[in-house]
């Protein structure tokens, strides 16, 4: 099994630092704390509400965003359908910013904020197209909405980014899989990893197959993951 890179916008230092915080209550024979509580104890709920939530349960996750709570409360979950396999797509250059650590809290901290509209925009795509295509299996209304949704949120941390987009080479890549076909494309968090969804495991590595043949003019390294629904595992050893 590969792990994730540090600082690629995969949540890898959110799940690593509830795994320790899990494992150690395992081996102090603790009780296991909730998500919520776990998030909070490690100072990760301002941030990462959903890959706290995410940790423990898998799915698709639908939390209420950053307010005046200690954590997002979670409105939904549903489970991501098996046959849609996600292509990680990781662009050789980092030019750009990887943003994280204090940098990350500051830019949460400096942002401005979303006007009525922009957010009614977003709960839109999400409440009418993004959920209701997952319950329905509609891919192709869910890759519409969510390449959509990534595009519009994106834009929202251009001041920190200076587009939708972490770096030009993700940019790239974006724009790389939405002229092959029908994906949902967008970008991981802060980046630089984006991230291409397929209706099959034959559509993803299809895709791949055609990154690799533009490997000139987009360098990346490609992964094709599946989504997790049952969330966190314990396996104690003896």
């Amino acid at each position: 099994m590969q792990s994730a890179a540090r600082h690629s916008g995969l949540g890898s230092g959110t799940q690593l630092a509830l795994s320790i915080a899990t494992a150690l209550q395992i081996a102090f024979d603790q009780p296991l704390p909730s998500s919520e509580e776990l998030a909070m104890a490690l100072g990760r709920g301002k941030r990462s509400a959903i890959g706290s939530y995410g940790f423990h349960q898998g799915g698709f996750l639908v939390d209420r965003g950053i307010g005046d709570e200690p954590i997002a409360p979670l409105d939904m979950r549903i489970d991501f359908p098996e046959p849609w396999k996600i292509v990680l797509i990781e662009p050789a250059s980092k030019k750009g910013k990887t943003i994280f650590g204090e940098a990350e809290r500051d830019a949460f901290r400096n942002l401005p904020s979303t006007t009525q509209a922009q957010s009614d925009q977003l709960k839109s795509l999400l409440q009418q197209s993004i959920v209701p295509a997952i319950l329905s299996q509609d891919f192709s209304s869910f890759a519409n909405a969510v390449t959509e949704f990534g595009f519009r949120s994106g834009m929202f941390y251009a001041p920190v980014q200076g587009g939708a987009y972490a770096t030009p080479a993700a940019q790239q890549i974006v724009d790389l899989v939405s002229s092959l076909g029908e994906f949902a494309v967008g970008q991981s968090s802060w980046g630089p990893t984006v991230f291409a969804i397929g209706p099959s495991a034959d559509a993803a590595k299809w895709l791949v197959e055609k990154i690799r043949e533009h490997g000139e003019d987009v360098d990346c390294q490609t992964r094709i993951v599946s989504a997790d629904n049952d969330g966190m595992v314990v396996r104690q050893s003896h």
